[in-house]
């Protein structure tokens, strides 16, 4: 079974929520960020992979034999060696992530209310294409 995720918050008439554009910008890069993002066109595991987005692609079947034995060699390291690892890695962005997701919350709850939005949500519920050649 294939499956194929989409970001459609530009379809919506919103702005993405918390730090989704920064941290995708950084894995898959602006360029092709940008294209995911602002058309909101769906893609599948391999592309989220080519993009950065996903350490790995598996077959259904292998996942969980997979992710039980990653758990498994990482339960056995130092955990003050992982703890310190994971905090070091992201340390350098946090503080721009909460800076984002401020910025980001603060368009998002503006935009909630805006007449693009109403527009995107009286289209789906009315099962119509919305129009938005009435905004600038």
């Amino acid at each position: 079974m294939i499956f194929a995720v989409s970001i459609p918050f530009t379809q919506l008439g919103q702005c993405l929520e918390f730090a989704l554009s920064l941290l995708i910008a950084q894995s898959a890069g602006y360029t092709r960020a940008a294209e995911k993002l602002m058309l909101g066109e769906p893609f599948q595991a391999q592309e989220a992979l080519e993009m950065g987005i996903v350490a790995r692609v598996l077959p259904a079947a292998e996942l969980l034999a997979f992710a039980q034995a990653q758990a498994a060699k990482l339960v056995k390291l130092p955990p003050a060696s992982i703890r310190t690892t994971k905090a070091l890695m992201r340390r350098a962005r946090t503080a721009h992530i909460r800076d984002t997701i401020a910025a980001k919350n603060e368009q998002f709850s503006a935009m909630l209310g805006g007449a693009e939005a109403k527009e995107a949500f009286t289209a789906f519920f009315e099962k119509r294409k919305p129009n938005f050649s009435k905004f600038d």
